[in-house]
């Protein structure tokens, strides 16, 4: 938590502004029977969950606060836009070299854990 900014505080505790994420689970009613998508979003969020507490702190990847069983993970919040968003403006090449080299780093960390 030392790397989260603190939201307010009083006299006995820190608030600190977080992302809970959650999975999406959906079930749907097709041809007389029932599917859903449980199986692989579970899957998918326990190995992000796994990779969250397998990989140290890096500053180009989202610190991961801790899980709350039964209900998801809670993740550090960012201010700002989203680099999708980005992505569709008139972006000047050398800024887009240093998103990628910063991307990339992240990458590289991760992969350095296996």
């Amino acid at each position: 938590i030392s790397d989260l900014a603190p939201h307010a505080s009083g006299s006995s505790s820190t608030l600190f502004r977080t992302v809970l994420k959650t999975p999406a689970l959906t079930q749907m009613y097709m041809h007389g029977s029932f599917s859903s998508n449980a199986p692989d979003v579970l899957r998918q969020f326990t190995a992000e969950l796994r990779f969250f507490q397998t990989v140290r702190r890096h500053k180009n990847i989202v610190t991961f606060v801790g899980s709350l069983e039964g209900v998801g993970m809670l993740l550090e919040y960012l201010e700002g836009e989203t680099l999708w968003s980005y992505l569709g403006r008139g972006i000047r090449s050398s800024v887009r070299a240093d998103w990628w080299n910063q991307i990339l780093a992240g990458v590289c960390h991760i992969h350095s854990f296996g």
